[in-house]
């Protein structure tokens, strides 16, 4: 880059995916979970706890009439004497519905009124609570998993500067001859993650955890020659893997039987690894370097509560980690052997300011330094965590 000895060149190999088809395959994969998981939200929302009553209750008037319906003038079924008990399971308004054992195995069914009768027993029977109930029957060991994807953004700062600024720099080149290219290369933003966290429960609401994910941004991106004969292009392709190991204090904060607000924060230590690859005959820029570091994390989510052992969640994750030593390798048009070293970004004159390995720092640009993966962003996840 920038380098003044021309060499041969070597074509890049084809990609077989694109970055930006998986981030579009995050974000719907993400946004088909949250509308089925809302969707069983308000399922779950709109039912209750219910009560079986049981009422047992004796004949105090003279006779009493069984009717069909709960009305005075439907027709009556039975007329039962003083003293009967009778057997209820439903109550509307003023009138019981009963259920009369009558000789020989005959069975009668029907309504009474409350002015006929005396309720001299009754039992409650609470069905259990498939949320609080079972949860106090299960305890396990104190250990839970939670699994998740989701759709992920990234700042990427001056890397996007960096790479942006290559391709303009050799958009310099068909002006030579006349031509030019038209148009800009985009930054590169999105991406998804998945992973899992392992939490050990101090307490009934908070715990400490251990987590790994793998997590992907990129841009594919290109542009044309304005050229009436040639029909070139230039090509731009990023990639970038983060794989962060993080360790976490998890909080629950109970809002209702269902619902719990989740909370969790704590370092992270980053693994990542940079591809970017740009091409246009016989021009070409390759990069691959690797760096890593501490960030921090921090979350904020709703989870609801499936039965005693599992939970669904959607969570906001936010991010901050600025990663600044980089080291890999180069190749280009001008290094056909490639460079070793660190990743820096360098500005020069009127050159566009750009990102290059060198093998030591290089003191002739106007501005150089390493340059700083700000990998600052966040995280829109859902997933399921399983108690054991």
């Amino acid at each position: 880059m920038l380098a003044k000895e021309e060499m041969g060149r070597e074509p890049l190999p084809k990609e077989k995916y694109s970055i930006r088809d998986l981030a579009k395959l995050g974000k719907t994969l993400t946004f088909t979970v949250l509308f089925f998981g809302f969707s069983a939200i308000q399922i779950f929302a709109s039912s209750t706890s219910q009560e079986i009553v049981e009422w047992e209750i004796k004949v105090i008037a003279e006779k009493a009439n069984i009717h069909i319906e709960t009305s005075q003038d439907s027709p009556v079924v039975m007329t039962v004497p003083r003293s009967s008990i009778l057997q209820s399971y439903e109550k509307e308004d003023e009138w019981f519905r009963v259920v009369y054992k009558y000789e020989h195995g005959i069975v009668v069914i029907g309504y009474i009124h409350s002015s006929q009768v005396k309720v001299i027993k009754e039992k409650v029977v609470k069905k259990v609570d498939f949320w609080s109930e079972e949860s106090d029957i299960f305890k396990g060991i104190g250990l839970s998993v939670k699994i998740f994807c989701g759709y992920d953004h990234v700042a990427a700062g001056e890397i996007n500067d960096g790479l942006m600024g290559i391709v303009d720099y050799y958009k310099l080149f068909p002006s030579y001859t006349g031509s030019y290219l038209n148009g800009q290369i985009g930054p590169f933003h999105s991406g998804f993650c998945f992973g899992a966290d392992a939490i050990y429960r101090l307490t009934s609401r908070i715990g400490i955890g251990l987590g790994l994910s793998s997590v992907r941004w990129g841009n594919l991106d290109y542009i044309r020659l304005e050229d009436p004969i040639e029909t070139h292009r230039l090509d731009s392709n990023i990639r970038v893997r983060a794989i962060p190991v993080r360790l976490g204090v998890f909080y629950t904060l109970p809002v209702s039987k269902r619902i719990n607000l989740i909370f969790n924060a704590g370092p992270s230590y980053y693994f990542v690894k940079h591809t970017y690859n740009m091409q246009y005959n016989p021009y070409f820029v390759s990069q691959k370097a690797h760096g890593r570091g501490w960030g921090f994390h921090g979350g904020l989510g709703f989870e609801l509560q499936w039965n005693s052992r599992s939970t669904f969640f959607v969570e906001y994750q936010g991010r901050y980690a600025r990663l600044n030593d980089f080291k890999g390798l180069e190749r280009s048009y001008f290094q056909w052997e490639g460079q070793e070293g660190s990743l820096f970004y360098i500005e020069y004159e009127s050159i566009p300011p750009q990102i290059g390995i060198f093998d030591q720092l290089p003191d002739w640009y106007e501005l150089a330094r390493k340059a700083t993966y700000e990998l600052n962003g966040f995280s829109i996840q859902v997933g399921a965590r399983v108690k054991f």
